[in-house]
């Protein structure tokens, strides 16, 4: 399936906007997947790659001062990679607030939440549909 991807313009709101719901992918094909089924679903178009770039680029050209990345782990084994992820987008990108996850399954929920705030990353994202 190949995906229409447009292109946002430069937009300069009144008051300062954040986004406070946005899903970045490390793994394009994960993306691409994802982005295919639900457009397919709701007729809608899909903005950007699914990259963290992207995702801080369309933020800059809509006008967002800030936007939360929600990071999400549909299985236990997850975890530990989704918030190696968000750590890395705190680090990297001033402007987008990086969520880490924990999962109802994983063991080592609380050893994450320490790591995750040592290192700088200040929220949980959890989706009630499968964690």
């Amino acid at each position: 399936m190949t995906l229409e991807i447009r292109k946002t313009s430069t937009f300069s709101p009144r008051y300062p906007v954040i986004d406070v719901h946005t899903h970045a992918f490390k793994n394009p094909r994960r993306f691409t997947e994802i982005a295919g089924h639900y457009s397919g679903l709701r007729d809608f178009p899909v903005f950007g790659s699914g990259s963290v770039e992207d995702a801080d680029r369309t933020r800059l050209e809509a006008g967002v001062v800030k936007r939360v990345i929600k990071n999400l782990a549909a299985k236990p084994t997850s975890v530990p990679a989704a918030n190696d992820f968000a750590i890395e987008i705190h680090r990297r990108f001033a402007q987008l607030i990086a969520c880490g996850t924990i999962h109802a399954g994983f063991s080592g929920n609380e050893g994450e939440i320490d790591r995750l705030a040592e290192a700088g990353v200040r929220g949980i994202s959890m989706d009630s549909s499968w964690q």
